[in-house]
């Protein structure tokens, strides 16, 4: 909580995305509860919303089956959920299963890779096959991806190359 500030950009628009919204976290679902409130996103993830890894045990990201279980329980098909995520270890498990794939890079903004991520040998690579787009910040989602807001039960189709 004290590295969390309120967003209010992106809590403008997620509550305006009209798709459900699912927050999977391989912490305790307490966590993500406490993440999501520090950032001002309680009203658009409501708590039955928010997985902890106990809800998925004895699995947990990025094995395939705590996404199965996460897609089962929300009655989603796999080719009709988008994974936003920052781990490139999650992303393919995601794209594997026939999912969408946001990748938040943060080194697009920076050109700095690595970090924990590095020594857990899991940089963000834009370029990887199963990532469809690469955003530098959540921020970005809506200039990147405006039709989910603007069609009627959206289809995500990864916009052309230049995205990534």
């Amino acid at each position: 909580e004290k590295f969390l500030k309120p967003n209010p950009h992106l809590a403008q628009q997620l509550k305006q995305l009209p798709l459900r919204k699912i927050l999977f976290t391989n912490g305790p679902r307490r966590y993500g509860i406490r993440c999501i409130q520090a950032l001002g996103l309680s009203e658009i993830f409501p708590e039955d919303h928010i997985v902890g890894v106990e809800n998925v045990m004895p699995y947990c990201k990025p094995d395939p089956e705590a996404f199965t279980a996460i897609l089962a329980r929300a009655q989603l098909f796999s080719h009709r959920a988008i994974m936003v995520e920052d781990s490139m270890k999650n992303i393919r498990t995601a794209h594997s299963l026939k999912m969408r794939t946001i990748l938040i890079d943060e080194s697009l903004y920076t050109n700095l890779a690595g970090g924990e991520a590095a020594l857990l040998d899991d940089v963000a690579r834009a370029d990887d096959p199963a990532v469809d787009v690469a955003l530098a910040s959540i921020n970005d989602l809506y200039t990147a991806l405006p039709e989910l807001w603007h069609t009627p039960n959206p289809r995500f189709v990864p916009p052309p190359p230049h995205h990534k």
